[in-house]
């Protein structure tokens, strides 16, 4: 496979890749590792203009009624930029709408992120696939795809599977949950499984839960409601800080009960989750002193959170404890020894899946009929095997 190539500072930037397969496209900065990026035939990013961008399959072939999962992460460095897409598929020579949809930027100054998970199925058989995500204001400063570990696109056939269920879920979170895109994995986990997520998220870096009270995308996610689950992912250290001294840290608890009351007034049945993220070895452990004292403090603190806001934890931090107690050789923390790797939020995932539907990702996931939706990602299938293993010794029943 040839190496993934992106360089989102020109003005009509590019990628070229080969492979031999359709599941997926990850891009990545130029001089990262290249993930594997399958898709059929050669695959093309283009950008056009400042803001909109071409995303060509040729040797797709697509049977109507094929599902596709399109998923995208953006970059604004300025208020100027255009907030509303729409993402658009060529069929029979015109531009069918897919989904329209906001991209709000909260401190564009500093390179604000937004995420974007699309489903849908081709309404006509496809001989190569093209989509189009196109700006509905002028674009006046640009909105590049995200690089680095925030994967900027992911395009992917999943087959003519027809859901079993479906569950409606909101992830509100940082970079925690954007590093890798943990979203982009839950969505396939479960529809690989026969499980369909209408799944939406709203992420901001270092933001906490205060933080998000003030966030205007939060805000909108929130109002649009009838959510059955919404996962709530704090800053790194701030649950465990509570757990540490509540009375200094009360206003952590303060700021949990409002976005709770909030979201419940827009999905009352909605049931909340607080993740107990992992404890890292960087800057001495978040100043825990140990791996072990950080996630117990993590845990306390998730818990009390979780009690008084009427909701449940998930224990993400229990997959990192096994990934490092079963699996030492693999690297579940970024270069910064903080944040997760392509690994870790693989982990998440398997762990946010078991809380969605009562039970651990399996370690040997079923094929199902008609789907193609791979729970292995892009990761090497030996890998897969210990990620799910580490997830499923961490699972912890719960009512």
């Amino acid at each position: 496979m040839k190496k993934l190539f992106l360089s989102l500072a020109l003005l009509c930037a590019t990628i070229l890749l080969n492979a031999q397969t359709l599941p997926a496209l990850w891009v990545v900065q130029e001089g990262e590792t290249a993930y594997k990026a399958n898709i059929a035939g050669d695959g093309l990013i283009s950008r056009l203009g400042n803001s909109d961008y071409e995303l060509s399959f040729p040797a797709a072939n697509l049977k109507k009624g094929t599902l596709l999962e399109a998923d995208f992460s953006f970059r604004a460095d300025s208020k100027d930029a255009p907030r509303h897409y729409i993402l658009e598929q060529l069929s029979k020579g015109a531009w069918l709408p897919v989904d329209t949809f906001k991209v709000t930027m909260e401190r564009p100054a500093n390179g604000e992120f937004a995420t974007s998970l699309h489903t849908f199925r081709l309404p006509a058989k496809a001989k190569g696939l093209t989509l189009r995500l196109r700006a509905l204001e002028p674009a006046a400063q640009p909105v590049t795809l995200a690089h680095q570990t925030n994967v900027g696109a992911y395009v992917n056939e999943l087959g003519k599977i027809q859901p079993k269920d479906t569950l409606r879920v909101l992830c509100i979170g940082n970079s925690f949950t954007y590093v890798f895109q943990a979203p982009y994995m839950l969505k396939q986990l479960a529809i690989s499984q026969g499980h369909f997520i209408d799944m939406h998220a709203t992420l901001r870096g270092g933001y906490n839960f205060g933080d998000h009270l003030h966030m205007q995308g939060t805000d909108e996610a929130i109002r649009e409601g009838h959510y059955d689950f919404v996962f709530l992912q704090n800053q790194s250290q701030t649950n465990a800080w509570y757990a540490q001294d509540s009375v200094k840290n009360r206003q952590t608890l303060a700021d949990a009960e409002e976005l709770v009351r909030r979201i419940r007034t827009y999905s009352p049945n909605a049931r909340i989750i607080i993740e107990s993220t992992w404890s890292y070895p960087g800057g001495n452990c978040g100043g825990f002193g140990s791996l072990e004292t950080y996630d117990d403090f993590m845990e306390q603190g998730s818990r009390l959170i979780a009690e008084r806001v009427g909701g449940q934890v998930s224990y993400i931090n229990r997959a990192f404890i096994q990934a490092r107690a079963l699996y030492p050789e693999l690297e579940i923390y970024g270069g910064d020894a903080k944040h997760q790797s392509a690994y870790g939020s693989y982990l998440k995932s398997c762990i946010n899946y078991s809380v969605l539907f009562g039970e651990p990702f399996p370690v040997a996931p079923r094929k199902l009929r008609g789907n193609k939706a791979n729970p292995d990602l892009w990761f090497d299938h030996s890998v897969a095997l210990k990620l799910r293993h580490a997830a499923a010794s961490a699972f912890i029943p719960q009512k």
